[in-house]
Formats: structure tokens, C-alpha cells, sequence
């Protein structure tokens, strides 16, 4: 089943744009992408499920959340050779719960703190 919602995050002094792609299995695998703020994370967690045989149901999301990107170079030189690498972006958390209006409240964990998350969502 899959599900796109948009809506904001909100802390003390901030408001920012957020969305969430997101596919769930019947065995409550989820795995998508969520972005924050222009930050693109990649999503796996869990989902409650319930499937009825016709339609998969839940309501509950267990997000963790990852933007981490890394790069290599290497250079050879006679025989040596010489690298470098580097790693950028973050970790966070994602959980909260989806109403049967299809609004999604919760809790966006990230480096600079807790976010208020709301999300309006629709199936895909």
C-alpha cells in the first residue's frame, strides 16, 4: 500500500515544509522518503497493520530516518596512491500516528531537536 502526504513540522521557533513517500507491505515493512525542510531522508520502519483480505489498514508509523551521503576519491601516484573520504547529512526519527481522514500526527526527532509533525496524506 502506498501513501503520500505533505504538511509542515514545527518546533518552538520553526515552521518548515515536510513531506512523506512511503510504501508499507502487509507484514508492516515500511519504506520510503520523508523531507524536511529541503532535506531529503530515507525512511524504513514499521507500520501496525491489519488486513481485513480486501484492504491493509494502519495507523501507527516507527520511522528511522537517514541522509547520510558519503564520497571516496582516490588518486594513484607511481606507486602510491592516496584518498579521501567524507560523510555528510544526519539521522532522525519519524513516529506518530494516521487518523481515518488521512491526518497524520506525530513526533519528527532530528539533530536540532523535536518537531511537531502534522501531514495531510492520501493513498498512491
Amino acid at each position: 500500500m502506498g501513501l503520500v502526504c505533505e504538511g509542515t513540522t514545527a518546533g518552538t521557533l520553526t515552521h518548515a515544509a515536510a513531506s512523506l513517500s512511503l510504501t508499507v507491505a502487509s507484514t508492516g515493512a515500511a519504506s520510503g522518503s520523508f523531507t524536511n525542510n529541503g532535506t531529503l531522508f530515507q525512511a524504513t520502519g514499521t507500520a501496525a497493520v491489519r488486513d481485513d483480505g480486501q484492504t491493509l489498514y494502519f495507523n501507527t508509523l516507527n520511522l528511522n530516518l537517514d541522509s547520510r551521503v558519503e564520497g571516496r576519491a582516490t588518486a594513484l601516484l607511481g606507486f602510491r596512491s592516496a584518498g579521501l573520504s567524507a560523510q555528510r547529512g544526519s539521522t532522525g526519527l519519524l513516529t506518530g500516528t494516521l487518523n481515518g481522514q488521512g491526518r497524520f500526527t506525530g513526533t519528527f526527532k532530528g539533530v536540532q531537536g523535536n518537531y511537531r509533525a502534522d501531514l495531510t496524506c492520501r493513498g498512491a
